[in-house]
């Protein structure tokens, strides 16, 4: 994951705007909602349009870049725009707002570079406080992100195009890579038909999708004879955090480690059996001191110490004081999932966290 740049133009300034993606989802959802048509204006068939181009930054998704085209008749030497200009909107903003272009070049429709191709690529500068480029919205009252509807006015030459909706849609660069199951359904025999899109967490230690979730695992596995059953990784942030915790501590043995980031699973909720299951197991945590929404004290703290006294073998814990991006801008302390996905946890011994994961064996 990059980094994104500093705004360094001379924009009119504005106030920095808190991070709209405060309780992530777990891990496996990531992989889950990967569509998004973004807004833009009705053009002819033969007319240039736009689609938004979204990767991940240090706080979240950002569009940083438009593919705008096509640009002359199939065949031709049509020659591409030298000027263009964007301005985009979010749903929750009232006015424009005007998006540094970094620099363009031809491509094909899908973004990839060819200097014969009739798409233009244009680079967008990204930021922490860029909510005009963020396509998600973290509504606080649901404890859900939602996609965001952005519209983009953009300036080819002369001409002004303002798009209501892509006929190209978004491409999701790197996630749209990660392989898909259809919905899986699972009957449980106290919570009844369950079908798993995502996770949550409540606030009991006891979660009514552990079981559903830990079977559509094997399911996977079933179809999967490829797999090596002797390393089986678990890892998750907040509330993928606290499943984590929950599925290692509940099916002792079947996991060769975990690695919770911002793990909400609070220490005292353990029971002895889970204790002793979890001290058999692995586990490397990651948090950081200042987290305003998970206290590292009461959870990953906690937890490392309490199964040191059980007896782990191998349980590490990386505790930063607080969350800074490449950039060096300061997150919310909840972000500590910036260090263990970028493998910025390194241990006594040297190893990181994803040199150590890959290690352990069942």
């Amino acid at each position: 994951m990059e980094s994104g740049s500093a705004r360094t133009t001379t924009d009119t300034p504005r106030t920095a705007l808190p991070s709209p993606l405060a309780l992530p989802r777990s891990l496996a959802f990531l992989g889950a909602a990967l569509s998004l048509f973004l807004s833009c204006m009705p053009a002819g068939a033969d007319s240039p349009t736009w689609r938004a181009v979204i990767e991940g930054r240090d706080w979240g998704p950002a569009v940083t870049a438009l593919i705008v085209g096509p640009f002359g008749k199939e065949g031709s030497s049509t020659p591409l725009p030298e000027t263009v200009s964007v301005k985009a909107r979010r749903e929750d903003m009232k006015d424009f707002e005007d998006c540094s272009v970094t620099g363009s070049f031809p491509c094909g429709a899908e973004g990839e570079a060819d200097p014969s191709g009739r798409y233009l690529r244009v680079s967008l500068e990204t930021g922490f406080d860029y909510r005009e480029l963020i396509p998600m919205i973290y509504e606080g009252g649901r404890g859900l992100n939602r996609f965001a509807d952005i519209r983009f006015e953009v300036r080819i030459g002369s001409r002004v195009k303002i798009t209501r909706e892509s006929p190209l849609g978004s491409r999701w660069l790197l996630a749209e890579d990660f392989g898909h199951i259809p919905a899986f359904r699972y009957q449980d025999e106290e919570y009844g038909s369950i079908e798993l899109t995502g996770a949550f967490r409540t606030a009991t230690g006891s979660s009514k999708y552990a079981r559903a979730l830990m079977a559509m695992i094997r399911y996977h596995l079933e179809f999967h004879p490829e797999t090596d059953l002797s390393r089986i990784y678990l890892g998750g942030c907040s509330n993928g955090g606290f499943m984590t915790v929950k599925l290692i501590a509940d099916n002792p043995g079947f996991f060769a480690a975990g690695w919770p980031v911002c793990e909400a699973f609070f220490a005292a909720w353990l029971t002895p059996a889970q204790a002793e299951s979890l001290a058999a197991t692995p586990l490397w945590f990651t948090h950081a001191k200042n987290d305003p929404v998970v206290p590292a004290s009461l959870t990953s703290v906690a937890m490392v110490d309490r199964l040191r006294k059980a007896g782990a073998a191998d349980v590490r814990l990386s505790l930063f004081p607080e969350v800074r991006g490449e950039d060096g801008e300061p997150y919310l302390g909840h972000f500590s999932w910036i260090y263990a996905l970028k493998n910025e946890c390194v241990a006594e011994d040297g190893l990181t966290l994803m040199e150590w994961l890959a290690a352990q064996r069942r």
